[in-house]
């Protein structure tokens, strides 16, 4: 268990071995939000990765002496943060070898409060693998975040961890869609209509047969044609 406070926010990760974990833990006196404000009178009774139960915390009732308790004194309790686009494996290095960013560290990401993760590559899909982005995702996944994963990167064709879109999103659970492909940018391969329709297309089989969300993540540069040449896919 890590939980601390910062600046009236408590923090809370829960590390589990297994599925549950063998303590509950049970958080006095906070200011939730779930994320609509429930006010400051409630109890959030954590136990594994999952909130059991909560009550205003004027009322009182019983619990077993193993019960971790911790108060926060009125802190604000709020959902954990969803970041569908971090560079988990490192990103930059459009300057030269000496301008790549490292990996993102746990304590990194837990300190913004963000708890799921979509990592990606960017411009660099060359030395940049997709291979070491799954292993950072699924050590991450061990330590207590959610993680999940765009395969390809700025370029198409995409380059994918099998042999085609389709079967990394079907195969591999922590791939949800393909991305970020780069369009109106300097750094993009300036796909096609068709090479980006057959993206679009191969993203939405794949996540009706794996039932998944199967998303095209798409980065937007700054040249001309701007969204162009996605509303030249939704036109037609």
């Amino acid at each position: 268990l890590v939980g601390w406070m910062r600046q009236g926010l408590f923090c809370l990760l829960l590390i589990c071995s297994g599925v549950w974990c063998s303590q509950l833990i049970l958080l006095k006196n906070c200011d939730l939000y779930s994320p609509s404000p429930m006010g400051s009178m409630n109890l959030t009774k954590i136990g594994g990765t999952k909130i059991l139960a909560m009550y205003p915390s004027n009322q009182t009732f019983s619990y077993p002496p193993s019960v971790s308790v911790i108060d926060v004194q009125g802190a604000y309790v709020v959902p954990g943060i969803i970041d569908p686009h971090m560079h988990v494996s490192g990103g930059g290095g459009e300057i030269g070898p000496y301008s790549r960013t490292p990996n993102a560290q746990l304590s990194q990401v837990i300190d913004a409060g963000i708890t799921t993760i979509v990592g990606l590559r960017g411009t660099d899909g060359i030395t940049r693998s997709a291979e070491n982005l799954l292993q950072f995702l699924l050590s991450f996944e061990e330590m207590g975040l959610t993680t999940w994963m765009w395969t390809g990167s700025y370029h198409m064709p995409v380059n994918t961890l099998t042999s085609t879109i389709e079967r990394d999103i079907v195969l591999i659970e922590k791939i949800i869609g393909a991305g970020e492909i780069a369009i109106s940018d300097h750094r993009s391969s300036w796909p096609s209509y068709q090479q980006l329709v057959e993206l679009v297309s191969s993203c939405r089989v794949a996540g009706m047969l794996s039932g998944k969300a199967g998303i095209a993540y798409f980065h937007v540069g700054d040249a001309k044609t701007k969204l162009d040449p996605l509303w030249s896919i939704v036109n037609q």
